[in-house]
């Protein structure tokens, strides 16, 4: 898979990559206004940690910027909201988590980014992790304001959190607690 990634679009480095950006940029070209609108997906995944040596750049990789071993990788994909298409812009190595601070200058730089090339950014659409949820509140968000606002950017993007974890946190805490509607009493037990 790496060697068949390699030849159709090059060596895909941690950041966001100017490669995927310029693959946007072309299917941007051939959509019209509407099926260029777009949402901002992203999330951390868990990595095996791993230090592989990459003979072709004779480096080691699995090392986050900071010289840590990375556990995590924070992905960045645009997503169409009026047409089926996606396409995944960058990742970042972490250890643990980002830090919320980092997170929002990442969502920043790549708003920006992608502004750049005639696509528009509506929504952003994430877990409800407190990394997260701080980093959001730095860029402007808050339950009275459900959206964010970037600098160079003129529209407003929303946050939307990702209703499969919404879905969950119910669950988790429905588990663990029993839940009181007008005197009627919900359980877990009974599920």
């Amino acid at each position: 898979m790496v060697k068949f990634v390699n030849k159709s679009v090059g060596s895909l480095d941690p950041g966001f990559s100017c490669t995927m950006l310029h693959i946007a940029r072309l299917r941007a070209a051939e959509l019209n206004i509407l099926e260029r609108q777009c949402a901002l997906v992203f999330d951390e995944i868990s990595l095996k940690c791993e230090l592989t040596y990459d003979k072709f750049k004779d480096r080691i990789i699995g090392y986050t910027d900071k010289g840590q071993v990375a556990t995590h990788a924070l992905v960045f994909m645009l997503r169409g909201l009026h047409s089926k298409w996606k396409q995944a812009i960058g990742y970042f190595f972490t250890h643990n988590t980002v830090a919320a601070k980092g997170l929002a200058e990442h969502i920043t730089e790549c708003v920006q980014k992608v502004s750049e090339i005639d696509v528009n950014i509506r929504c952003v659409v994430c877990d409800q992790g407190a990394t997260n949820i701080s980093a959001l509140r730095q860029l402007g968000f808050s339950e009275a304001n459900p959206m964010i606002t970037v600098t160079g950017v003129q529209q407003p993007i929303y946050v939307i959190f990702d209703v499969p974890h919404l879905i969950k946190s119910v669950r988790n805490n429905f588990q663990k607690y029993d839940i009181d509607v007008s005197g009627q009493i919900g359980s877990w037990k009974y599920v």
